[in-house]
């Protein structure tokens, strides 16, 4: 009702020669096809029918994200009515993709399995979601088979097919980082349960992975022209930001091992390359800012942590994004964080300067500051009175 009308009006709109046929073959794929696939399925009576057609579209070629989703829509759909035969139908085809015997992705090269696996990853992932969202509470009876669906293919997708640590740390050609960590924090939603050691092995590869690339100046050099080298400094900042959405993920799992989360940063953070050092500290401010709004962790060597890397030399915008990270926990963490800066021995240092000076730049963080002042003063002034007044009684 909503849908069809719209795509009729661009018809009307548009002759045969002006018309954009790519744009209105993506929105078919995106607003009609798939849809319509999934209601012909949901309101079948067929179930062999169902079950096969369930298969074909899963086995189909899936190489655009809008065919991916488009998939993944017409899973949902056919849920709402069908639900445990969509799930038993995702499971099989996780089950035959994985499997040494039967599995096509297996048989392909080394370079096409790391591409191939990408892919797969998503489309199992988005049908998921989508399912979940169509669902309505009847998923969650189902949420045990789809966890260790989940878990199997984050270990044979990411874990054990290497897709992250396999690229070269000389370049950035690829988008395959940035899928790979896009995929991790996705399934990270659905929760599946990972040990320790595993998720120190997969902070350390993807940090591994984007940090030691070489400064993104001799990236550019290294590009064939003005437009390749504009992409690849596209390209290596967004898996910069993947990189720093998996870290955060992993934190809200896990807050109290956030002091764990910045340790494993300290082979980057003492690096001798300059391009490592900013680039580790910047995770670090990014980690400490978002984990300050959490408000549920204790918080003194992370203090202490922070100011021994504002005592080393930093540039100036990662100087700034680390006072930045302070003043949030300083503004969310007051009581605990503020008696430790009052107790540094005078006279302070320029960091200790350059910390209050930072806290005076943000509203919220200066007003629980001097809240928290105003408090101690008063207290003081009260315990001095106290004490004046058991004098005069003696005397």
């Amino acid at each position: 009702m909503k849908e069809i009308p719209q795509m009729l009006q661009i018809l009307d709109d548009h002759t045969e020669e002006n018309l954009d046929q790519e744009e209105w073959e993506d929105r078919l794929l995106q607003a009609f096809l798939y849809k319509f696939f999934g209601f012909t399925l949901r309101t079948s009576r067929n179930m062999k029918l169902v079950k096969m057609m369930l298969s074909s579209i899963l086995q189909a070629i899936h190489e655009d994200l809008q065919e991916r989703e488009g998939i993944a829509v017409a899973l949902s759909i056919v849920s709402m009515k069908h639900l445990k035969m969509v799930l038993d139908q995702l499971q099989v085809y996780s089950a035959i993709l994985t499997d040494k015997g039967s599995s096509f992705i297996l048989k392909l090269t080394k370079e096409h399995q790391q591409r191939e696996w990408g892919l797969v990853c998503n489309i199992i992932y988005l049908s998921y979601s989508k399912i979940i969202l169509a669902s309505k509470g009847d998923i969650f009876t189902h949420l045990d088979d789809i966890l260790a669906v989940v878990l199997q293919h984050h270990r044979n997708c990411i874990v054990e097919k290497e897709l992250i640590r396999e690229e070269p740390l000389s370049s950035i050609s690829s988008s395959i980082r940035l899928r790979a960590m896009n995929i991790i924090s996705d399934f990270r939603k659905l929760r599946p349960l990972i040990e320790v050691e595993e998720r120190t092995e997969l902070l350390r590869t993807c940090r591994k992975s984007v940090l030691c690339l070489p400064p993104t100046e001799i990236l550019q050099k290294e590009a064939s022209s003005s437009q390749e080298a504009h992409t690849t400094v596209d390209l290596f900042r967004e898996t910069l930001q993947s990189l720093l959405r998996l870290m955060e993920t992993l934190t809200v799992e896990m807050p109290s091992r956030i002091q764990h989360c910045l340790e494993l940063l300290d082979t980057w953070l003492n690096s001798q390359k300059d391009n490592e050092r900013e680039r580790a500290m910047w995770c670090a401010a990014r980690i400490l800012g978002f984990t300050a709004k959490m408000n549920n962790f204790g918080i003194e060597e992370i203090v202490e942590g922070i100011l021994e890397r504002l005592n080393s030399q930093l540039e100036p915008n990662t100087k700034e994004e680390t006072l930045w990270a302070m003043c949030l926990l300083a503004g969310n963490n007051t009581h605990n964080v503020m008696p430790l800066l009052l107790n540094k021995a005078l006279p302070w240092d320029r960091t200790n300067l350059a910390l209050w000076k930072a806290f005076g730049t943000q509203r919220e963080t200066t007003i629980s500051i001097l809240q928290l002042l105003i408090g101690i003063l008063e207290q003081l002034h009260s315990t001095e009175e106290t004490k004046e007044m058991a004098s005069s009684l003696w005397r």
